[in-house]
């Protein structure tokens, strides 16, 4: 065995160790914290355009029942139970974001994140392939749809949780900023850290079908308010994630998702 598989066997114990504690493992961002900042910061510049420029940055999800792509609002509802603005990024969608000059700006800044997420994702998959060779061919396709979320929410009313408890539908996410506290794991709801520099990894409902010599569980997680703290007029609260997928992967009821 060579030094670096090695080295990916003492990281795969680890994160297998730390998921197995809190629900989530800390993996290395190879690039700035700054950098996620800054799309961030371009993603709330690019929600105050006007809906109508906002809606022309979209594609619907798919026939297999997959992300909407672009940018999307949401209400409260039976079926939505989170109030929200988001956009989902892939370079699918890289050509809409060409006409205002927020939505432009947002797609510069959007790019050298989604590339670093790419690189951090092939540096998991090499760890996870110590106990599941092949894992790069079906997880590094170049028809594998990882998206790469923004998302903000309004002020909501006191105990009133900002996501409600869920599990994320692909393989793995990437938690790579929150601008509060307030994300928690596990159903004992144990709050989420993570230092500078690193981000959060959270098996989904796919990793057991993909990865199946690996035993981690799919990660039970929501974000509980925690004082309102505006980042902006009426933004309560900022996040951005990444997802993880496989080419042409099963749809997911939200039954699944959310089965409590």
């Amino acid at each position: 065995m060579g030094v670096w598989d090695r080295q990916s066997e003492m990281e795969l114990d680890r994160i297998v160790e730390q998921v197995g504690q809190r629900g989530y493992s800390w993996v290395h961002m190879p690039f700035s914290t700054q950098s996620v900042r800054d799309a961030m910061n371009a993603f709330l510049d690019f929600c105050e355009m006007p809906k109508h420029l906002k809606e022309q940055c979209s594609q619907p999800r798919d026939e297999r029942g997959g992300y909407d792509l672009g940018y999307g609002f949401r209400n409260r509802s039976e079926e939505n139970p989170d109030t929200k603005e988001f956009f989902h990024y892939t370079p699918a969608i890289a050509g809409q974001l060409t006409r205002e000059k927020p939505a432009v700006q947002f797609r510069n800044r959007i790019e050298p994140v989604f590339q670093g997420c790419m690189e951090m994702l092939r540096d998991v998959v090499q760890i996870l392939e110590v106990k599941e060779p092949g894992l790069g061919e079906k997880l590094l396709d170049e028809k594998s749809p990882h998206t790469l979320r923004f998302v903000k929410y309004p002020p909501h009313p006191p105990g009133v949780a900002y996501a409600e408890g869920h599990y994320d539908r692909g393989v793995f996410t990437f938690g790579l900023y929150e601008s509060h506290p307030g994300l928690w794991a596990n159903k004992t709801k144990d709050p989420v850290t993570y230092p500078s520099g690193y981000a959060c990894f959270f098996p989904a409902i796919m990793f057991d079908e993909t990865c199946k010599n690996i035993k981690l569980s799919k990660t039970w997680h929501g974000v509980d308010t925690n004082g309102e703290h505006l980042i902006r007029p009426n933004i309560a609260r900022a996040a951005m994630v990444f997802f993880a997928h496989t080419p042409n992967q099963r749809p997911i009821p939200p039954e699944e998702a959310r089965p409590y």
